[in-house]
């Protein structure tokens, strides 16, 4: 009768040694860094460790700024706001990020149209990412408001 207890003691030791050891040892998933090419092909997102929102973390950056089609009254293509400032990734892997943006009239005289773009992007821990990118303007034509948007979404692959 004391076998048994000095038995079932030393086999829970074991399987608790064991357990700590895989636990130690297993790497734990996370997003992977680098260059991510798009679909639509031609841009790149930089998923990487850096500094950013003030401490080492995992930043996101949109390098250089889509142009995509404005469409309203005539379509129009427009560029996305700056987003290669990297910002920090949340534990999530979703970010969402919001830019103004100024364009010079294709109508001579007229003010410059005015609005705001966004760069959306959800990383995946297989080297994978969708997202979209978007922009609203308005212009100003003969005391009217004309308002123009526009939507791309994308799918990403760690190049």
């Amino acid at each position: 009768m004391r076998r048994v207890p000095l038995v079932v003691a030393l086999g829970a030791a074991v399987v608790a040694l064991l357990t700590s050891a895989a636990g130690a040892t297993a790497k734990s998933a996370t997003f992977k860094t680098g260059t991510y090419k798009l679909k639509p092909a031609g841009y790149t997102v930089t998923l990487k460790h850096a500094r950013c929102g003030g401490k080492l973390q995992l930043c996101v950056a949109l390098p250089t700024s889509p142009k995509i089609t404005c469409t309203g009254p005539a379509n129009e293509p427009v560029r996305v706001g700056n987003f290669a400032t990297p910002v920090a990734l949340p534990s999530s892997g979703k970010v969402t990020e919001h830019a103004p943006i100024t364009r010079t009239s294709p109508i001579p005289g007229a003010p410059a149209e005015t609005g705001q773009s966004a760069f959306s992007v959800a990383f995946k821990k297989n080297g994978t990412a969708s997202g979209y990118v978007e922009v609203s303007l308005v212009a100003l034509v003969g005391g009217h408001s004309i308002p123009c948007s526009g939507r791309v979404s994308f799918t990403a692959k760690l190049a």
